[in-house]
């Protein structure tokens, strides 16, 4: 049966469920990538990915590899030991604990004397009952031994979250705060003040560090914010951001910065942006670009996507603007292939390279029938 030479202007994402497959999960994915650069490898490396997914969707496993044919310090007869195979670059384990959250993530480098993984860090984490994050701890293996070397709490009162951070103090060998923050919201659940702190090792306790003040207007929408710096034992002003308008999307249009004069005890404006005054130029963000003839922004990237007979996507390409020349070109395209399922098995990606298409990966993925 031939091709519907159909192509839609816009990301096509394909629900498989729409055409009638019976019910699959991913079960495991595996790629190799052929990197066209150079790298301390030399040219045209091979880059191998896999990963398992449970019967919920959610990842269990990932590792990736890279195809080493180089000599490896390991002396034998000849001086050295070369090994030419798939060696590990990194590898994760997941468990869940609530939901999509991982509460538990195990990271594994490779051993190139082992010539296999080894556990080198983990990220603990929790949720409470009503899903919001309680704390992160990331543990790193040295010597053997399991340091928490970093660690993230999450704490809600009332109308305050506060956020504090932890980093291990090789003296005091446990650790120690750092640096904290705490949000304060009106209520209509709109953040208006932010305080920073830091910790004082000397003086034992959290010392102010910043502080910025937010205002809304009726629709919710930020206007001003008010920055502030301490200065014995008071906060003085610093900076400010006043928005001045929003388009009809929710997009900042027009804002203002200003510095505070403290000798002359007033704002001094430093610049102004004006999203519209960025005509035939790639606007702040760089995700979109003026349309003269239009009079409108477009985004930066747009996509072309081929349909086949059964409402499958089988061919994506996506082009970038291209500022200087001022015309779209070529980026990347990838084909997609299905097995009896409708499940997409094989997807093959390149990029646009002097003026050709060049191979950049090849992805494979293996399904299993849900019970």
């Amino acid at each position: 049966m031939g091709k519907k030479n159909l192509f839609v202007i816009h990301a096509f994402f394909l629900s498989l469920s729409a055409i009638g497959q019976p019910s699959y999960y991913l079960a495991e994915q595996t790629s190799i990538k052929q990197d066209i650069g150079y790298s301390d490898f030399g040219k045209n490396i091979k880059f191998k990915s896999e990963s398992k997914y449970g019967a919920d969707g959610y990842i269990r496993f990932s590792a990736s590899y890279i195809w080493n044919n180089s000599f490896r310090e390991k002396p034998n007869s000849e001086g050295y030991y070369e090994q030419i195979g798939w060696a590990g670059r990194d590898k994760y384990e997941y468990i869940y604990a609530h939901e999509s959250d991982f509460g538990l993530q195990v990271f594994y480098g490779w051993n190139y004397n082992t010539e296999d993984w080894e556990v080198v860090k983990k990220i603990e984490r929790k949720r409470d009952s009503d899903n919001k994050k309680i704390f992160s701890i990331t543990w790193e293996n040295e010597n053997e031994k399991w340091i928490p070397r970093y660690k993230t709490e999450h704490e809600y009162v009332k109308n305050k979250k506060i956020y504090t951070e932890y980093s291990w103090d090789r003296e005091i060998e446990s650790l120690a705060p750092y640096y904290k923050h705490e949000d304060e919201y009106n209520t209509k659940g709109e953040r208006v003040l932010c305080t920073a702190y830091y910790w004082d090792k000397l003086q034992n306790g959290w010392i102010f560090r910043s502080k910025a003040e937010f205002k809304y207007n009726k629709k919710g929408q930020e206007i001003r914010q008010v920055n502030y710096l301490p200065k014995n034992s008071a906060w003085i002003r610093n900076s400010k951001t006043e928005i001045m308008k929003y388009d009809n999307e929710g997009i900042k249009e027009l804002f203002v910065h200003y510095k505070w004069d403290e000798n002359k005890r007033k704002w001094i404006e430093t610049g102004t942006i004006d999203n519209k005054k960025w005509k035939g130029k790639i606007d702040p963000n760089e995700q979109k670009h003026w349309n003269d003839s239009l009079n409108v922004w477009i985004d930066n990237i747009k996509m072309e996507s081929q349909i086949d007979e059964l409402g499958r996507e089988i061919l994506s390409i996506s082009y970038e603007w291209n500022s200087t020349k001022k015309k779209w070109q070529q980026a990347s395209k990838k084909e997609i292939e299905y097995d009896e399922n409708n499940n997409p098995i094989f997807i093959h990606t390149y990029i646009w390279q002097q003026e050709k298409w060049e191979f950049s990966e090849s992805r494979e993925s293996r399904y299993e029938k849900r019970e």
